[in-house]
């Protein structure tokens, strides 16, 4: 158990570096965004860009509530399995955004980095 939870915090650490990298740089993350799921998950990429620029002077507790809002009404919960054919799976941010579904891991990663962006 401790082996596969330190693979998955290697596999996250990676993904937070990866993502940190790419965020950087919207109009990049638009084209990919666009040319792997579409225009619904453009639209909401660009939804979702728009609460974190919202949000930025807000307090503390209303960041929390735009961003908890955002993902619990853009984003429906589905098991690993019926989204990405897997038994577990924790998905990025715009691979969240992109399928505009995901499980609680991927619901708890994507705010996660909302908040810290």
């Amino acid at each position: 158990m401790r082996a596969r939870f330190r693979c998955l915090a290697v596999l996250v650490a990676l993904g937070v570096a990866a993502f940190a990298a790419l965020a950087h740089d919207s109009e990049r993350l638009q084209r990919l965004i666009t040319q792997r799921y579409g225009s619904e998950a453009t639209a909401r990429y660009h939804d979702w860009r728009e609460v974190i620029r919202q949000a930025g002077s807000a307090a503390e507790a209303d960041k929390l509530r735009r961003v908890n809002e955002f993902f619990n009404r853009r984003v429906r919960f589905v098991e690993d399995a019926q989204v990405w054919g897997r038994a577990d799976y924790w998905a990025s941010p715009l691979e969240l955004l992109g399928q505009g579904a995901g499980d609680c891991e991927d619901f708890a990663i994507a705010k996660y980095f909302s908040l810290i962006e």
